[in-house]
């Protein structure tokens, strides 16, 4: 995914994040927004970047890499539960039982793995970042709509 934001990709485009990576070679700097994603599955984790709005399927710049692909992700309803401090696989379980253990008590059912997702860089003082654990759900209690 690195060499990805760093040009490796059809338009040779380096693709700035905004925290924590900066670039400065050559070619054409894409913002990219928070939060950087990722979710643990069986062949370890994957990390998602979100490209900025103003990007379309057609428009972003293409990978060249064969293990970086870009996906649109369509849009569904998620509980989020969020955390501030190093994002770290204590903080994250301690997270994502909470969003369990109140998802349980409100009898909504989570219909996806839950996926980690951090907006700050990784210098930034730890009580100062937010992180967030996310996963699909089913339904909304009526009472959360009031």
């Amino acid at each position: 995914m690195f060499n990805y934001i760093t040009g490796e990709n059809i338009d040779q485009a380096n693709i700035a994040m905004t925290a924590p990576v900066q670039i400065s070679q050559k070619g054409v700097e894409i913002a990219m927004t928070a939060p950087v994603q990722s979710v643990n599955t069986e062949q370890g984790w994957t990390i998602s970047f979100i490209v900025p709005k103003k990007y379309t399927r057609d428009t972003v710049p293409q990978p060249t890499n064969p293990l970086v692909y870009l996906r649109e992700i369509p849009g569904s309803l998620q509980a989020v539960q969020r955390f501030s401090g190093r994002w770290t696989e204590e903080n994250f379980l301690r997270a994502k039982n909470e969003l369990y253990s109140k998802l349980e008590e409100i009898k909504v059912t989570p219909l996806s793995e839950p996926i980690s997702a951090a907006y700050n860089s990784p210098f930034s003082i730890p009580w100062f970042r937010r992180n967030e654990v996310i996963v699909n759900v089913d339904s909304v209690p009526t009472d959360f709509l009031n």
